[in-house]
């Protein structure tokens, strides 16, 4: 896990962040970063979610954060994959808000499919 990570002013003025359904799916995509490896990327499973951005709190039911991640997908916020029998997501905008991540381990989670350039290898430009 991280030791930190940075929250962008933009998230203030963000309509995607202003359209979710409730102030815990806001909560959840705010503390989401925390809890992601180096190429935004995490395991699609509520209870590790929970574990990695708010494991002392004891009222938040796997529902709750798997209905979270479900807007987040649908409205392409995550794209979720599944590899080496892993169901994993990432955070396509991870890099750009993140900017250089090199100082944190590389990621034991498999890359999403090939479809243009990987996460996190996109152009500088």
């Amino acid at each position: 896990m991280p030791t930190w990570r940075k929250l962008h002013t933009k998230v203030a003025l963000s309509l995607d962040v202003d359209a979710m359904p409730d102030d815990f799916t806001r909560l959840l995509w705010l503390l989401l970063p925390i809890g992601l490896d180096r190429e935004g990327r995490g395991l699609d499973h509520p209870a590790w979610v929970k574990a990695v951005t708010m494991p002392l709190r004891h009222d938040v039911p796997p529902e709750q954060i798997a209905a979270a991640l479900d807007w987040f997908a649908e409205h392409g916020l995550i794209e979720r994959y599944e590899a080496a029998g892993h169901r994993c997501f990432w955070v396509p905008s991870f890099k750009k808000y993140q900017g250089s991540t090199i100082r944190a381990p590389e990621s034991e989670l498999p890359p999403p499919p090939a479809s243009g350039p990987a996460p996190g290898q996109e152009s500088a430009a």
